[in-house]
């Protein structure tokens, strides 16, 4: 989820309208070629305070809308994806509810 701009620049600064924060975050999906889809929070940020106010954390959600992991930093790309794998493996599996717990530290794996 796009929830907030991290690193405000004059080419992107932080959020003044919705149209705003919107095109800042098509902008980093086409920039960073990612896969998937991103889902972009209120101007106010109401999904990012319901989480937690912790700056670029990123969650795993499982299918029943739980947190099945965090990390405190978004940017560890390839433990994400070793996490992403692990949640798809174990919701293939039929795992109603995932706990996969929290990253510590902010070392990549």
């Amino acid at each position: 989820m796009y929830v907030r701009e991290a690193h405000p620049s004059e080419t992107y600064p932080q959020h003044r309208k919705a149209s705003q924060k919107m095109q800042h975050a098509s902008d980093w999906v086409r920039m960073g070629e990612r896969p998937w889809t991103v889902a972009v929070d209120t101007l106010e940020g109401e999904t990012h305070l319901a989480y937690g106010p912790l700056p670029n954390c990123a969650y795993l959600i499982d299918r029943s809308g739980r947190v099945a992991y965090r990390a405190l930093w978004a940017g560890q790309e390839h433990l994400l994806r070793m996490r992403i794998e692990e949640l798809l493996r174990r919701d293939a599996t039929g795992e109603a509810s995932v706990n996969m717990g929290q990253q510590e530290y902010l070392v990549s794996c």
